[in-house]
């Protein structure tokens, strides 16, 4: 399991380099002591969804897991913000008060993402279920993601990315900036 890591001073490689898909430059801060185990409880109830024939309801069962997931991520995300002082301070906030730094959703996205989204500027971005297309953001941010992220995702500035599900092997993070790191499941991504 991958946890939690924050990560700061990312580097992402100069616009002239080739886009391979290489890991970034980065300090990584691995906290020792986060568990995940109200969060891996629900891998056996997923993995089971493939016993329900219908597409829809298996679907609309997915996404019910997930957001019952989402509360033990954010149980696991403000624990580790309360023993190291300012980590997720922006998730942390919005939880509690219902404010994203001053910003709405930017997406709020209630389903699989399957079209790229592109947020030019700051912007806060919401996926209630997997992350399926590239999303890329050119200014702080925050972004959830209730399910697994299994495409790219592109960022710039202060940004904090919270990944209830797993890190596909198709997933890359690339981050220029700042980037405060949880996934809750297994990680076959390229950071």
């Amino acid at each position: 399991m991958l946890g939690l890591v924050a990560l700061s001073s990312c580097t992402t490689p100069a616009a002239d380099e080739p886009a391979t898909r290489q890991p970034v430059t980065m300090n990584a801060r691995i906290s020792p002591h986060i568990t995940t185990q109200a969060i891996d409880r629900f891998d056996p109830l997923l993995s089971g969804l493939g016993l329900i024939e219908d597409a829809d309801q298996r679907r609309q069962q997915r996404l019910s897991l997930y957001r019952q997931r989402w509360e033990a991520v954010e149980r696991a995300v403000g624990h580790h913000g309360s023993t190291h002082r300012d980590s997720f301070y922006g998730s942390r906030a919005y939880w509690h008060t219902g404010s994203t730094r001053g910003l709405a959703w930017a997406i709020d996205h209630v389903a699989d993402l399957r079209d790229p989204i592109f947020v030019d500027g700051r912007g806060n971005v919401r996926i209630q279920g997997d992350a399926l297309a590239d999303l890329e953001i050119r200014g702080d941010s925050i972004v959830h993601i209730l399910g697994d992220l299994d495409s790219t995702l592109e960022l710039r500035g202060v940004c904090e990315v919270i990944v209830a599900g797993k890190l596909t092997e198709n997933a890359t993070i690339i981050c220029e900036g700042q980037l405060e790191l949880f996934v809750g499941g297994d990680s076959a991504a390229v950071l």
